[in-house]
């Protein structure tokens, strides 16, 4: 198979953003707020399968007369696609392993991740043989809904044992209408919003960060001003506000967005975690006070004014050294992997505090497209990916002497490492920008983090208090619903880029971005959408 999605998309010029035209993952199934990453369970067990019978996960196979599967399976390049030298490489190490345990091989197949959505859609259309296919903060709801990828329960069954040991309740995020589409990475379920700063460029002006303190937007813009009026013009204070950009959540961090985009309405638990009235996220006064301060911040040279037309991420701009810092998560070792990948020791700034919310369990999903000729050894491979075999952890890292070595291991098996000397992650020969391929918490952990990471990560996980009163519940994009939803969904995209890029005065945008909205019809689809909430909320 060739390599070509990518490079086709270009030349159409069908580059979609990213959140804009997909849905809710949807679904009735229930959750809870068990601790849905431990990935300390492994098992063996035998499964059926159509070649004989084969192991769910680390065992080998016996043996087949049936002709090996090749599994064409999506690779997420943030702008780092390997050579094909390279990718071969990583296949070929992936087969040893695979080949003998369950019959399959792999085909990478490197899509951009600013183009995941359109890239999907297209090479489905056009049917393209792939096998596996991701959706990045967004569920399958609308490859359900266009009849573009296949349910995968009667799989489950068979081939699910590691998955399901691994992912627990988190697996109820890749329900769509009772059925499941998607199968999340494992990982913690709940994520701590904030901002990262370059620790040499605070030590450089004498700013001190509290790791105990929620700091305020208004307390961060202090912070920028110091440091733009040392660094002067071309230096700014915010990367990764892009064309696409629909930041509030990573700064404010404190909404459920129900299992859907922001388009289908909110839950605003900043001030009350047991609020169930789903509203308008965009005429909120706290989305208004955000859309002041970022003009504020453009006005001011904080964020580049370029920003609404460009597509580069915070992973690309921060490695130029003209920028201070990006929203992201400050989460346990999330600052200390945007450090090791953009080459700067990196400060965690807090804005909110932890919660969970089923966005979480939706945020990285797994679908198997109807272009998949097998879709049986399609999902057992999934299943193989959250096994103990270390599949996972090539797909993110590559060989170990090539790209990285380990420097510590410890009694449970943990592994400490960091590049080969003279490389880096914008250097190495093979490495994964996107963090999506099976238990993240079996994965080596990078340098500078401390080696007991995994377990902070699921302490942390343990410890959250804020809780959304709507965990596990997904909305379901009806018929009746889907076309005034795709309306609002084509107004967002217009609009929230520009506000979080500070590009427009919200005295006036924000006026006209809710009208816009209500005459889309989003007033409709929030009361479709509350009606099935209050409908499970009565049933749990």
């Amino acid at each position: 198979m060739k390599r070509s999605l990518v490079s086709r998309i270009l030349a159409a010029g069908m580059a979609l953003a990213m959140g804009v035209s997909l849905t809710a993952c949807g679904g009735s199934s229930t959750g809870a707020d068990t601790a849905a990453d431990d990935s300390s369970a492994e098992t063996t067990g035998d499964t059926a399968s159509e070649g004989g019978s084969e192991s769910s996960g680390t065992g080998e196979a016996q043996a087949t007369d049936e002709e090996p599967y090749e599994v064409v399976l999506e690779w997420l390049s943030i702008g780092n696609t390997p050579s094909e030298e390279n990718l071969v490489k990583i296949e070929e190490a992936i087969n040893e392993i695979t080949l003998p345990a369950i019959n399959c091989t792999v085909n990478l197949y490197p899509v951009e991740l600013s183009e995941l959505a359109s890239a999907n859609t297209l090479a489905l259309s056009t049917g393209e043989k792939i096998d596996l296919i991701c959706s990045v903060g967004t569920g399958v709801g609308e490859l359900v809904t266009s009849g573009l990828v296949v349910p995968m329960d009667e799989y489950l069954g068979s081939y699910g044992a590691d998955l399901q040991a691994c992912l627990g309740d988190a697996l109820k995020g890749g329900y769509y209408d009772n059925q499941l589409y998607g199968v999340p990475n494992a990982y913690i379920q709940s994520e701590k919003y904030g901002y990262i700063a370059r620790k040499d460029i605070l030590d450089k002006y004498g700013i001190t960060i509290d790791e105990n303190k929620l700091y305020t937007l208004e307390e961060l813009g202090d912070i920028f001003a110091t440091v733009s009026a040392g660094e002067g013009a071309g230096f700014y204070c915010v990367s990764g506000q892009t064309s696409v950009s629909d930041t509030y959540t990573e700064v404010v961090g404190t909404i459920d967005k129900l299992g859907a985009t922001t388009s289908a309405g909110v839950l605003m638990l900043e001030d009350n975690w047991s609020n169930t009235t789903i509203e308008n996220l965009y005429a909120s006064d706290s989305y208004k006070k955000y859309a002041e301060i970022m003009y504020d911040w453009a006005q001011k040279g904080y964020i580049p004014s370029d920003a609404a037309s460009n597509t580069d991420t915070n992973l690309i701009q921060m490695p130029t050294g003209n920028y201070l810092g990006s929203f992201y998560w400050t989460t346990p070792g999330g600052p200390e992997s945007f450090s090791t990948s953009v080459g700067y020791e990196m400060v965690p700034i807090s804005l909110a505090d932890p919660y969970k919310t089923t966005d979480r369990y939706q945020n990285i999903l797994w679908s198997i497209p109807t272009t998949s000729e097998r879709p049986d050894k399609a999902f057992q491979f999934l299943n193989f990916l959250y096994g103990d075999n270390d599949v996972d952890s090539i797909l993110m890292f590559g060989l170990e002497g090539e790209t990285y070595q380990v420097i510590e291991e410890n009694e449970s098996g943990d592994k400490l490492v960091e590049f080969v000397e003279g490389i880096d992650a914008t250097t190495a020969p093979y490495y994964c920008y996107a963090g999506i391929y099976g238990d993240r918490l079996s994965w080596p952990i990078w340098a500078p983090n401390d080696i007991g990471l995994n377990e902070t990560l699921r302490e942390f996980n343990e410890t959250v208090k804020n809780i959304s009163p709507a965990l596990g519940y997904c909305v379901t994009i009806t018929d009746e619903m889907s076309s005034k939803y795709a309306a609002v969904q084509s107004v967002v995209s217009q609009y929230t880029p520009v506000i979080s890029a500070g590009a427009v005065d919200p005295e006036e945008s924000l006026a006209n971005f809710n009208k816009a909205l209500e005459d889309a019809g989003i007033n409709d689809v929030i009361a479709a959408n509350q009606a099935q909430l209050d409908a499970w909320l009565a049933e749990q």
